[in-house]
């Protein structure tokens, strides 16, 4: 009986440990158990740990399939991780500038035509300039004007007159140029009236302002000004639509004069009108002071438009008109450069040359309205040949920098004038010595390049005169 308590005594000091299912269902039915008073067997039982735990979950949740994910791209790509990183976050960087100025930044206000009008404009554009298109071009510009009438656009402001400017412009983009000059000549007539109706309530606003000066003898000052200002803006006024006016009629005698059209009855009209807008509006046209006139045309502006009438003179044959509209170019540029030599004033002094040149190479020769004899042909040429030094002259005193084709031109006229002038009045060792100088200066002078074929010509006609 002892022995069988002592080895009961024994079993329960070593308990056998239990595996499987049967430990894991001990382990909770000790664990679990609500009895009070557990056995001694029960206690001891719960001292053992379970050996293993089955995991139940067999997914990945999204931040460990992340980490694994940047795990392998930097074990698998060393180098280019770091750098698609590098330029995540640049592009992250980017994008916040681009935010912050789009929606912080001022846009500057650069249109001046209403909404509808601009875009109506953007569409004739788009459809002259990047995808011609004549037949939408020319109805989005007739759909912007009839818009701005509509928006209450002034039709005589800048922005308004300018968008009959460029319709004029695509049309004759697009060959139309007889389209070009209605659109023109209408702009003109209704400058030239909006003139006339502002020299009108110029003329009454100033008997009106005398009769209440009269009245008022000065007592009211501020009316007075008022008054004077509202003539000064009417006086701005009408100088910038007198000279679109003029800007107007020279466009219209380019495109009279052009291949489209070939109209030079009307181009001679047209531009006699602008001279005379712009002799007219001289303050003192026998002082032939072209800078200072009403219509803001500066000395420069009126030398140059001088200059294309008296070529145009040229072409038509009136040489001896084109010689005094040179002259009168002439002044205007000197005026304008302020007596410093130019390349358009050696120019002028070039067309000159070339305007008494062919005058006197033409069947009848008229001199200063009388025909030409043999006294009056020899002064003439001696005064062409003093106009071509000066051009020369001219052209060689301009900085080398400042130096263009007119510069060129001029030089190329000058030298053929005084090589013929001399072989003209009999000189023939004068102009031997002048087409030498154009083979020798050539080199140096790339302008004289074209003349050597001219000059290798000439002296073989003059060697044929002296075995004569």
């Amino acid at each position: 009986m002892q022995m069988l308590n002592r080895v009961s005594r024994r079993a329960l000091l070593k308990p056998r440990r239990l595996e499987g299912p049967l430990a894991i269902r001990t382990y909770h039915l000790f664990t679990f158990n609500p009895s009070p008073r557990p056995s001694v067997c029960l206690q001891r039982l719960s001292n053992l740990q379970p050996v293993w735990r089955r995991s139940f979950s067999t997914t990945q949740t999204p931040t460990g399939k992340l980490r694994n994910a940047i795990s392998k791209a930097r074990h698998d790509h060393p180098f280019l991780f770091p750098t698609l990183l590098i330029a995540s976050f640049a592009s992250l960087c980017w994008l916040a500038l681009l935010s912050y100025d789009e929606y912080t930044r001022e846009e500057p206000d650069i249109g001046v035509f209403p909404p509808a009008v601009e875009r109506h404009l953007r569409n004739a554009i788009w459809h002259t300039e990047i995808k011609p298109e004549p037949g939408i071009a020319a109805d989005s510009f007739t759909r912007a004007i009839a818009q701005a009438e509509r928006e209450g656009m002034d039709p005589f402001s800048p922005e308004f007159t300018g968008i009959h400017i460029r319709f004029a412009a695509a049309l004759e983009r697009f060959g139309q140029a007889k389209g070009a000059v209605e659109v023109l000549d209408s702009l003109v007539n209704d400058l030239i009236e909006r003139i006339e109706d502002i020299d009108r309530g110029r003329v009454t606003q100033r008997n009106a302002q005398a009769t209440q000066s009269n009245v008022i003898q000065g007592r009211d000052k501020n009316a007075r000004s008022t008054a004077e200002g509202s003539l000064e803006a009417q006086e701005n006024e009408r100088g910038r639509l007198l000279k679109q006016v003029i800007e107007c009629k020279i466009k219209m005698f380019q495109l009279y004069e052009s291949d489209y059209i070939q109209d030079n009855a009307s181009a001679k009209r047209v531009i006699d009108e602008a001279m005379k807008i712009l002799i007219e509006s001289m303050h003192d046209p026998k002082g032939l002071q072209f800078d200072e006139n009403r219509a803001g045309i500066s000395a420069d502006e009126a030398g140059a438009l001088l200059t294309e009438v008296g070529a145009s003179n040229i072409n038509w044959g009136d040489f001896e008109t084109a010689l005094e509209i040179f002259k009168l170019a002439l002044i205007a540029v000197r005026k304008a450069n302020e007596g410093k030599a130019s390349c358009r004033e050696a120019f002028t002094l070039s067309n000159m040359c070339g305007a008494v040149s062919m005058m006197l190479d033409s069947p009848n020769p008229v001199i200063d309205g009388k025909p030409a004899t043999q006294a009056s042909i020899k002064q003439a040429r001696q005064i062409m040949a003093g106009w071509a030094q000066q051009s020369l002259r001219c052209a060689q005193a301009v900085d080398h920098s400042q130096q263009d084709n007119l510069c060129a031109m001029a030089v190329i006229t000058s030298w053929s004038v005084m090589a013929s002038t001399l072989m003209e009045l009999g000189d023939l060792k004068g102009a031997r010595g002048m087409w030498e100088q154009v083979i020798q200066r050539s080199e140096s002078q790339p302008a004289l390049k074209s003349l050597v074929t001219i000059a290798q010509s000439a002296l073989k006609e003059i060697d044929n005169k002296e075995k004569r």
